[in-house]
């Protein structure tokens, strides 16, 4: 299984270049402007049809597929209007650097629209995992039922599916602890359902006083190798996920290599 962790990192670095390199046209858009507006007597077209405008909109609303189909434009006129340009200051050079601005953005695109894909691609072979995983539970569930219903009643309910996750994950997370170095600090984890017991994947969970950050996976599950117990070992955990209210859960005490079990449920705004 490949956890959406694992891609949400890149998209996220990935996503921070691309808007910074989107940030970076600002300058040399506006003085394209300003070369444009000086050199209105020799251009093919009025300033206001030079598409600057136009691609200024969509670098404000971050619309990078637009941009880039806005600076082909302005590229276009460029190219037919040089000759004016270079008259009034605009140089070949400067040219050049705007041309690799955006050359830079449309790559940057490119592999992000590329790792959104193989974000998906993963995400359908998970599910497919998930789907025989579910059916394996199911069985497990029914035999155990069966099994202890007459003979030992009281076992029955160790057979629901929230009892068998809860012993998996148990069972995870003691063998990383094991792996764990040895430190003043503790293991924090959980699943983050909303109020009809589905699991939220990509909620962002924190640690408010040591900002830790980490989100939850395609189960739900979220996990927190090592908390510090020093100089705090009461700490309170933020949930956030577009479209519910933020859950915040104070007072939980970490122990010194120890596991702290904080499930959260999300409701919806």
């Amino acid at each position: 299984i490949v956890t959406s962790q694992f891609f949400i990192k890149e998209l996220k670095s990935i996503t921070t270049t691309l808007n910074e390199d989107v940030d970076s046209l600002k300058e040399p858009l506006t003085k394209l402007e300003g070369y444009v507006r000086l050199a209105k007597n020799n251009l093919t077209i009025s300033p206001k049809d030079f598409g600057i405008s136009e691609a200024r909109e969509k670098l404000h609303s971050k619309d990078v597929e637009g941009l880039l189909l806005r600076m082909k434009i302005v590229g276009e006129n460029i190219a037919v209007n040089i000759a004016a340009l270079n008259t009034v200051g605009f140089t070949n050079v400067a040219w050049d650097a705007l041309t690799a601005k955006v050359t830079k953005i449309k790559n940057g695109n490119l592999l992000q629209n590329l790792k959104m894909d193989e974000k998906e691609t993963a995400v359908h072979n998970n599910k497919e995992i998930f789907k025989t995983l579910d059916n394996i539970m199911k069985d497990v569930m029914d035999t155990g039922k069966r099994i202890y219903k007459y003979s030992h009643a009281e076992k029955v309910g160790d057979y629901t599916l929230a009892k068998l996750m809860t012993r998996i994950r148990h069972e995870n997370n003691s063998e990383k602890t094991e792996l764990k170095e040895e430190g003043e600090s503790g293991i924090v984890y959980g699943v983050v359902t909303n109020e009809l017991g589905d699991l939220l994947e990509s909620v962002v969970v924190r640690v408010v006083e040591y900002e830790l950050e980490v989100e939850t996976d395609e189960l739900g599950e979220y996990y927190f190798e090592a908390v510090p117990t020093s100089p705090v070992n009461t700490v309170t955990l933020t949930f956030k996920l577009e479209t519910y209210e933020e859950l915040i859960v104070k007072e939980v005490v970490v122990e010194a290599k120890g596991n702290k079990e904080v499930n959260g449920e999300m409701r919806s705004l």
